[in-house]
């Protein structure tokens, strides 16, 4: 992907008549020194749990999209649907993310995790209605913020619910 993205901006320079072989030398040295700043970031952040997460939100996810699209299949307006799909989402939710991501069973952290979910809830109804004044319908506004909503939920849960200290061990 590097060489044919690198390949395009060499075809680029050309096409723009700029022959200068130092700028070019610049111009990809730059870009390569990028790259590998990138990978080093990814590498930082692409740990075990956060590779869990993902599997685990996308899980999560058709879960709460699921409920949602039944919601407003059946007649309810975005906000309640939005509520339904949370509220049923967050019992669901509480369970794989606990267990299957942050390894903690510790079921005294609902109430933390409620008040996560009740950010989460304002921050999605307010995503769908922006997304719907911009021309999306309600479907496609809850499938796009599925994505921005489940990061949020991710980094909150983790800082605030299921940090690594002695309060949140389980039994």
């Amino acid at each position: 992907v590097f060489v044919l993205w690198a390949f395009a901006q060499m075809v680029f320079l050309e096409v723009a008549h700029i022959k200068k072989k130092s700028y070019l030398c610049t111009v990809f040295y730059s870009n390569f020194k990028s790259l590998l700043c990138m990978i080093d970031i990814i590498k930082k952040y692409i740990t075990a749990e956060f590779i869990r997460f993902v599997l685990v939100a996308g899980l999560n996810t058709a879960f709460g999209y699921g409920v949602f699209s039944l919601l407003i299949f059946l007649g309810l307006s975005d906000p309640l649907a939005v509520l339904g799909s949370t509220v049923l989402g967050v019992l669901f939710n509480f369970k794989t993310y606990g267990i299957l991501v942050f390894k903690n069973k510790n079921n005294k952290l609902i109430f933390r995790f409620l008040a996560v979910y009740c950010v989460v809830y304002i921050c999605n109804v307010a995503g769908v209605e922006l997304l719907k004044i911009l021309g999306l319908s309600s479907y496609m506004a809850g499938a796009v913020m599925a994505i921005p909503v489940g990061l949020l939920g991710f980094v909150l849960n983790k800082t605030f619910v299921f940090s690594k200290n002695k309060n949140n061990n389980p039994e």
